[in-house]
């Protein structure tokens, strides 16, 4: 009596475990929409495209454009600094 009590137990547990695993899967497969972002793991890989992961993401090109544009600016800054004044023969009036 006592193993069959344990072995059922076991059987239990071990759906139970299985059906917590598998739960948040079936739940995304019957929804009828989704709203997710890419912080959540789960729904990000199970909904995405792999095409999609692939395109560069906005932040990631606004970083790139700003650093360019400081880049510039500096550049822009050493060279002025560093520039010498034209001389008053070449200069126009």
């Amino acid at each position: 009596m006592r193993k069959s009590v344990a072995v059922a137990m076991g059987v239990i547990l071990a759906a139970g475990m299985v059906l917590t695993a598998v739960l948040p899967y079936v739940k995304m497969e019957f929804a009828s929409s989704a709203h997710y972002t890419e912080q959540d793991t789960r729904e990000y890989e199970y909904y995405t495209p792999d095409l999609l992961k692939k395109i560069p993401k906005f932040q990631k090109i606004m970083s790139l454009i700003i650093a360019i544009s400081v880049v510039r600016r500096r550049l822009y800054l050493v060279y002025s600094s560093t520039a010498q004044p034209i001389p008053a023969r070449f200069a126009t009036t």
